[in-house]
């Protein structure tokens, strides 16, 4: 189970059942909740993530958007505008650049339209029992065999 309580920005939990589920989410947000100094505020740091995400160092609560750019020291080699956007890693000289958003290079490969996602979304689907559920019947589709 994951979670994106206030306070606790990400919490994910496992147990057996729901319920155990439910008791960990739980307890886990108590201890972030609890976390705090006093002065409301966890005590962040990045882990070495380049992407803005921070990690509480006392309850390991997760928030995906902690740090700036210019707070890691991680600057746009174009404008030198601060990002979290995108980075390379030179294989001959192990020497990392940044680009922000506005130069950051464009995705490769296909653009998924929706046509695209009706296609891929069949092999994605399993039902609880991990079976795939797929193509699924609809009242429709029963009434109306082809």
């Amino acid at each position: 189970m994951e979670i994106y309580p206030p306070g606790a920005a990400f919490i994910r939990s496992e147990g057996q059942t729901p319920a155990e589920c439910e008791d960990s989410a739980w307890a886990q947000y108590q201890h972030a909740l609890d976390c705090t100094d006093g002065t409301g505020r966890h005590d962040w740091e990045s882990r070495g993530y380049r992407n803005g995400a921070g990690f509480c160092s006392r309850c390991n609560t997760v928030d995906p958007q902690v740090f700036t750019g210019e707070q890691l020291g991680q600057h746009c080699r174009v404008c030198q505008t601060g990002t979290t956007c995108h980075w390379e890693t030179d294989e001959a000289t192990g020497q990392v650049s940044f680009l922000c958003a506005d130069h950051c290079p464009p995705l490769e490969g296909p653009a998924l339209d929706d046509e695209a996602v009706e296609q891929l979304l069949p092999g994605l689907v399993e039902s609880d029992d991990g079976k795939k559920s797929w193509p699924m019947t609809t009242t429709t589709d029963q009434e109306n065999p082809s």
